[in-house]
């Protein structure tokens, strides 16, 4: 018998999500679409997005700029952009940068493997609780992982 239950949530009512800086797999033209609809004072506080083909994402400014922060799940997150964020995995599956295959000749285990069979930072959740994702002054709570930058 298959349960079709997952914390307590059905199935249809999750997806898999990415949390961590949106710049590692979002493509440069979907990542200045995304910028260009914000203006950078309400990162403090973050911010849902909708691009033009109805994608939504949830991004907010970390309190220090660049660097790695530990979230609750004890991962550490790598910023280059001064942001962290979230979004569905269908959501930018489709991206070239999420999708890129790593060289085979660099010295990793994950040498000629898909970008996106490697990720670290993916979770299934309920998508009520993306909806609930929240920034403030660099303290974020996305879905259920909670990073404190400050």
């Amino acid at each position: 018998m298959t349960n079709s239950k997952t914390e307590g949530y059905d199935l249809m009512e999750m997806k898999k999500y990415y949390i961590g800086d949106l710049c590692y797999v979002l493509d440069d033209t979907t990542y200045d679409e995304l910028f260009g609809l914000v203006e950078d004072d309400c990162l403090t506080k973050g911010k849902f997005v909708t691009l033009k083909d109805g994608r939504k994402f949830f991004l907010g400014r970390t309190a220090h700029g660049d660097g790695g922060y530990f979230g609750s799940d004890g991962q550490q997150y790598g910023v280059d952009s001064g942001t962290i964020g979230i979004a569905a995995l269908e959501d930018i599956c489709h991206e070239k940068k999420f999708s890129h295959k790593i060289p085979i000749d660099l010295p990793t285990p994950r040498a000629g493997k898909l970008l996106h069979e490697g990720i670290s930072q993916t979770y299934m959740m309920p998508i009520d609780s993306f909806e609930r994702s929240s920034s403030n002054k660099g303290k974020f709570q996305l879905g259920k992982i909670s990073i404190n930058t400050r």
